[in-house]
């Protein structure tokens, strides 16, 4: 049985396209007979020690700091402990996910000492976006060197979208291709009885952090004339920001709902009662929530940034849109919230466009015959 070890920043039960994305990956993986191991953050005060889905799960304590935005492991027995429990396995494969997490950086490490065969993926597109000018600079700074050296040191370089590719090329990546996140679209097969409503239900869902841009969203719908509720689905550190920003400028709206975090299955169970989906992001790798949004069949509205144009096809089966552009994102939304014809012709080619591009079982089999290419 060969043996991988993956590094990753967050885990589950922390919620978000990157956590879900690596353990899928991970779970089939060890469906297909590999021993695999996860090396995490514990952000959650979860177990240092699960095992899911055949999954071994190791989380070292940590400080979640930068506005919870960012794990940092703690120096700890238990940190030392998992560590060394690393150091003396015979893996046959590393995997890091993502450059800039301290824990990443680690692995790197750890293959370079144990001359272990590295597999790098990189889930973004851009250097990390932060609202803060100091915090920025420090990134770069960061990727260009950790980000270099891990980039040089891998075996395998590969990205989440062609936006991605290019990305690690930027910090030295020679050769590298990509690897597209999957989406299982049995969950959303649902057979469910909508109410009727006389208003248009548009939803986000994903951290609430300055970078997923949802106060552009919370902007745009200052002054819409139409009935609509807003759904936000998540929870983070810019949460109080944005109840402000409704306050505000949407005079106090009880048509929007803050719904916190939701589990895997309630997703398709609310993005069923959607009409519209807005990612109004400022960076992304491939994201999860539009590829759900998709499958789902909503009609969707989402930034022009990472590998988003890689899922929406701008006029084809959703709209595209320059991030921070708030003029933009309001023009696609009044658009869709008179036109109920278009919204459901545009989701319907959304959805045949996901189930047949992002097929899960492609993309195992590639890992697989990667990892025994290795």
């Amino acid at each position: 049985m060969k043996k991988i070890a993956i590094f990753a920043g967050y885990y589950l039960p922390t919620i978000g396209g990157y956590t879900k994305n690596i353990h899928e990956i991970a779970r089939r993986l060890a469906i297909r007979g590999y021993q695999v191991d996860v090396f995490t953050c514990n952000t959650e005060d979860s177990s240092c020690y699960e095992e899911l889905d055949d999954v071994k799960i190791f989380r070292m304590p940590a400080w979640n700091i930068l506005g919870g935005n960012y794990p940092f492991p703690k120096p700890s027995i238990t940190t030392f402990k998992i560590l060394y429990n690393v150091f003396r396995t015979n893996y046959d494969i590393f995997n890091i996910q993502t450059r800039f997490f301290l824990v990443c950086a680690i692995g790197w490490l750890l293959s370079v000492i144990k001359r272990c065969p590295l597999i790098y993926m990189e889930r973004g597109s851009v250097h990390s976006v932060v609202n803060s000018s100091l915090v920025n600079i420090l990134s770069i700074i960061y990727d260009h060197t950790m980000g270099f050296l891990i980039t040089k040191k891998a075996s395998v370089n590969m990205g989440v979208s062609k936006s991605s590719v290019r990305f690690i090329k930027h910090l030295g990546a020679k050769n590298p291709f990509v690897m597209h996140n999957g989406i299982d679209m049995v969950p959303f097969r649902l057979d469910m009885e909508l109410p009727q409503q006389d208003y248009v239900v548009i939803t986000f869902i994903g951290r609430l952090i300055y970078a997923k841009g949802v106060q552009d969203l919370v902007l745009a719908l200052e002054n819409v004339e139409f009935n609509y509720k807003l759904l936000v689905v998540g929870d983070g550190s810019f949460k109080v920001h944005l109840e402000d920003m409704v306050k505000e400028h949407l005079s106090g709206n009880n048509n929007v709902e803050f719904l916190g975090y939701k589990s895997g299955s309630d997703i398709p169970k609310i993005l069923k009662r959607t009409d519209i989906f807005v990612n109004p992001s400022y960076s992304e790798g491939l994201p999860t929530s539009v590829m759900e949004a998709c499958a789902a069949g909503c009609a969707n509205i989402a930034t022009d940034v990472g590998g988003t144009n890689e899922i929406i096809i701008d006029g084809i089966n959703g709209f595209l849109y320059e991030p921070h552009d708030i003029n933009q994102l309001r023009e696609k939304l009044n658009l869709l919230i008179k036109n109920p014809k278009l919204r459901d012709e545009l989701g319907k080619k959304a959805r045949a466009y996901v189930e047949n591009e992002f097929s899960w079982e492609d993309i195992t089999e590639r890992w697989v015959n990667l990892i025994e290419t290795l």
